[in-house]
């Protein structure tokens, strides 16, 4: 096994241990907006947090069925 494999590997790591930490936050922010209205900063987060989930989930997919 070289370096390159290990390396591959800690990074889809790294992408699900981000992609995990995306999911929890906006569902933290659908959370809060249930108790109150969100800010314009955590709608500009939520907003870019489910951006970044679907075009990671979007590139994964066709990536995998490309290759």
């Amino acid at each position: 096994m070289n370096g390159i494999d290990i390396l591959e590997d800690a990074s889809r790591l790294g992408q699900l241990i981000l992609f995990f930490s995306g999911y929890a936050l906006y569902w933290k922010l659908v959370k809060t907006k249930k108790e109150r209205p969100l800010t314009k900063y955590e709608n500009f987060l939520k907003f870019f947090v489910m951006l970044g989930m679907l075009l990671y989930f979007f590139s994964f997919l066709s990536l995998n069925l490309w290759g």
